[in-house]
Parts: C-alpha cells; structure tokens; sequence
C-alpha cells in the first residue's frame, strides 16, 4: 500500500506540476478590449512555461510587448488577432525578444498585426517592426500571418551587448504587407526559414521579400537556410543580400526549392560592392531546385568580384524575367562592376549547374554594365521561340560557360510496361474483392 500510495502522490504532484506550467491569459490574467497589455505583459513574463493567448471573440489590442525571461512557449489560438494599439513611436515593436534564449512562437490561423496605414501618413520611421529578434538563441516563429507593420515583419539581428542572433527558426508563416521589409537579416548564424509565403512588401526602400544586410563589419551571416518559401509581389527584390558594408569571409547562405516571382524589381539580388568597407566578402551563396519567375525588371542580378564570393545556381529555372520595360538592364541576368569607372575590375563569378532560361524576346539572355565580366562556368539551356543569342557586351575573362539554344521544349515520349499481373489489362478484378 506504501506503494500505491507513493506512486498515486508522484503521478499527482507531476500532474499539478503540469498544469502549473500552462496558462490562458484571458482566464488566469484578464482580457480587456480596449487595451490588454497590462495581461499580456503580465502572463508572457509569469513563470509558466507555456502561455496560451486564447480566441475571445474579439481583437487582443496592445503596446509594445517585451519577452524579459527564457523558456517560454508562447501560443497564439487558431483566430487570435494581436494587434497595435494606435501612438507607437518611431523605434516602436509590436514584440521584442532581446538577448533571451528558448523562445516559441506558435500561432497557426492567428495574426500579429500593426497599423501601417498610420505609419505611411506619418512617413517618420522605417523600424516599427512586428518581431524584433536581437541578440537571442534558439528562437522560433511558427504558423502566423505577421502583416501590416511600419518596417519589418521579423528583424533578426545583434544588440548592444551580443554581436548576432543564433539558431533561429521561422516556418509555416505568412508575412504579408509590411513596410520595409518582409525579414530581415542583419547579423545571424544558424537560420532556417522555411515553407513561408512573403508577399506584398512596399513603402519604405529596399522593399524585399528578405534582405540578408548587416551595417557593421562585426557583424555576421553564416549558415542561412531558406528553403520551401515563395517570395511574391514584393516591390523590390523577392530575395536581396546587400553585404555593402560587411566583410566577412565565412558569409554561407543556402537557398533551396524557392520560387520568387512577380517582385517589381527583380527576383534574386546579392550585391557586395564593398563601397563602406573596402575589404569585399567571402564564402559562398548557393540558388538550388528554385523558380524565378515573371519578374518585370531582372531575374537574377549580381554585383561582386569575380574571384570572391563565389554564387551557384543549380537546377533552376528563370522564366519570363527582365520583359517590362524593355530596358539594357533589364534581362534574365544582370551583372555590374563593384567599382563604376574602373574598367579594369574583374566581376561575375558564378557557377550555372543546369540553369534554363526561358524567354521570348530576341535578344542575349545575359546583360552586363562595364568592368571585365569573368568566371563564369558550367551549362545553361536557353528556351526562346524568338530565337535569342549570348552577347557578354563587353571585355570578358574565364568564361568557359556552355550555352545551348532551343526554340521549345524537346518533344517526348513515355512508354510504361509492367511484369506485375496488377496491372495487366484483363486482370480479374473479383479475386481481389
């Protein structure tokens, strides 16, 4: 009977401990219409582990929100708006994660919201974001839809004390209509983003899907993983690395089975021209099974030295990119010298591992502005039933790159045979039944 007893006790006090660990905020905490920061301040920073913001009915209305503890699942019920209550200043964030460890965001059908209307008119600021990611680990972001603030959906980077933000995860989210930027990357190792949709950024330049831009050359991007998100509509770039004022030599950035289409100016931009820093980067970026697709002005555009740096693009495709308006610089590939006026600096450096470009314009599926266009390698297929040509325009170096021209796609033929009886015409059916 000691026992028993022993063990009903333990398996009581781990039940009491569990539903200790777990709060719903408008039970435990309160929730007021009007305005419920004071609840939500009060049950994110409790000593649960877990914190439920449950569906009211109603919008849960808020100023700024500061996660000040580690170890916290934060979950957002299925309906649950968090939105902005009107008056945050210029460096105001709907929920800043600042130097904090083992976070969770978890929200599929919720929405975290700002008003950036209100922040269009007041034209004032660029850093109203909604996540605000600094100097943090282990962080993850997962099912929401993240809109309408007055600079970036997540910004994920350094502060004052931690020089970068690590192992940090953003999946299954929609993050639609901000003013800035979709995500922002300013200084992380170790981030995977993934099956994401980024759509509709515009208001305050660069306006991208996702812009990988440190400002300092403390700063880091190493490990970057973007797989599985389409980057739509945007009005800048789909996916832009400006690495301007940055000199790491370890920048790896992969992205894998990415599809960027219809962004105004352009899909895929890595631009290092190293104009602030002096010193360029290193490392590699790799483009790999990606869709870059009906982007009105360049398809892929690169500004870097030949011999640094190094971009692949591998079994992707560019589609019907650089068509409007027809411009010099508007092509399937744009490539640019680091330094203007100086003839002499050697930029490309990208390796075409089964790229195919489709186009239907007559013209070279590549264009470039001044310097010596260099290094290019590998092979590339060019389907244009207006027939289409390559012209580098210019002094070129270590261009081994093979092109082949098709006006449509090859005709094919599939045959299928089978030994298995299964699948035989005439098998009899009934002595399955």
């Amino acid at each position: 009977m000691k026992i028993l007893h022993c063990a009903t006790l333990a398996f009581l006090l781990a039940t009491n401990l569990a539903l200790a660990s777990k709060t719903v905020v408008s039970i435990d905490f309160g929730f007021d219409p009007a305005n419920s920061t004071t609840f939500l301040d009060a049950a994110i920073n409790s000593s649960y582990d877990t914190v439920v913001v449950d569906s009211t009915g109603q919008t849960w209305f808020t100023n700024p929100l500061f996660i000040t503890r580690n170890n916290l699942v934060l979950i957002f019920e299925n309906g649950v708006t968090l939105e902005a209550l009107p008056g945050y200043g210029t460096l105001s964030r709907l929920i800043t994660i600042s130097s904090r460890s083992n976070i969770s965001l978890i929200g599929y059908g919720a929405i975290l919201k700002m008003r950036k209307a209100d922040y269009v008119a007041s034209n004032d600021s660029q850093f109203r974001h909604c996540l605000h990611i600094v100097g943090s680990t282990n962080i993850s972001v997962a099912g929401l839809e993240i809109r309408d603030s007055g600079g970036d959906g997540i910004l994920i980077g350094s502060n004052s004390t931690v020089s970068y933000s690590s192992y940090i995860s953003v999946y299954d989210c929609l993050i639609d209509d901000n003013y800035r930027q979709g995500i922002s990357i300013i200084s992380a190792q170790n981030v995977n983003i993934s099956h994401c949709h980024i759509r509709n950024t515009v208001g305050h330049a660069p306006e991208a899907g996702i812009d990988i831009e440190p400002f300092l050359t403390t700063q880091t991007i190493r490990n970057i993983c973007i797989s599985d998100t389409h980057f739509e509509n945007n009005n800048g770039y789909g996916l832009k690395l400006a690495l301007t004022y940055f000199n790491d030599t370890l920048v790896s950035v992969d992205v894998n089975r990415c599809r960027m289409s219809n962004n105004k100016k352009g899909g895929f931009d890595l631009n290092d021209d190293y104009y602030f820093d002096t010193i360029p980067c290193d490392g590699y970026v790799k483009l790999k099974n990606c869709l870059i697709e009906n982007n009105p002005k360049i398809g892929v555009h690169v500004v870097k030295l030949a011999d640094k740096l190094p971009l692949t693009l591998e079994n992707t495709i560019i589609k019907y990119c650089g068509t409007n308006p027809v411009a010099y610089s508007n092509a399937p590939l744009f490539f640019e010298p680091v330094i203007y006026g100086n003839p002499g600096i050697y930029h490309g450096g990208v390796y075409f591992n089964h790229v195919l470009i489709e186009d239907t314009l007559d013209r070279s599926w590549v264009s470039r502005y001044g310097g010596v266009l260099s290094d290019l390698s590998g092979d590339i297929t060019i389907i244009n039933p207006a027939g289409g040509y390559t012209d580098y325009n210019g002094s070129t170096s270590n261009i081994t790159l093979i092109d082949s021209f098709l006006t449509s796609y090859p005709a094919t033929e599939l045959s299928i045979s089978s030994t298995d009886s299964c699948a035989l015409e005439g098998t009899d059916w009934a002595a399955f039944s």
